[in-house]
């Protein structure tokens, strides 16, 4: 097996992203909201990572200034765990970042298939550091 200077690089760049975090150049937020697909406040986010793209889909309340609250959410695109809580944390810091908010509340919907049919799971909280 050979391997290049550029295998090398790519690899330390992987292993960096999944060991030491992510840069906020790393994270990709895209934001679709189309009117004719869906009735209020739908919105759809487009998260690409170092690790895989990830599909967000829920409606969007703001409960009070600096706070997003989005509800009735589904999340699919990478397999269980894939992500992790440290990285989905530091998505979640980047788009607090980027949105101006000082709190971000995932709420989710009732999952329809997978473990547990039914189940809504607790809310997922993350706040500015100060």
């Amino acid at each position: 097996m050979i391997i290049s200077a550029s295998t090398v690089y790519i690899g330390a760049a992987i292993l960096q992203s999944l060991f030491m975090g992510w840069t906020e150049a790393d994270v990709v937020i895209d934001v679709y909201f189309d009117p004719t697909l869906s009735e209020g406040d739908f919105l759809t986010l487009s998260i690409s990572t170092p690790v895989g793209d990830i599909q967000v889909l829920g409606h969007v309340e703001f409960f009070e200034p600096g706070t997003l609250i989005f509800s009735d959410a589904h999340i699919a695109g990478l397999t269980r765990n894939a992500l992790g809580w440290a990285h989905l944390r530091q998505v979640m810091n980047i788009a607090l970042e980027r949105g101006g908010f000082d709190e971000i509340i995932i709420k989710g919907s009732s999952r329809s298939t997978g473990a547990n049919p039914g189940h809504i799971p607790r809310p997922f909280r993350v706040s500015r550091s100060r």
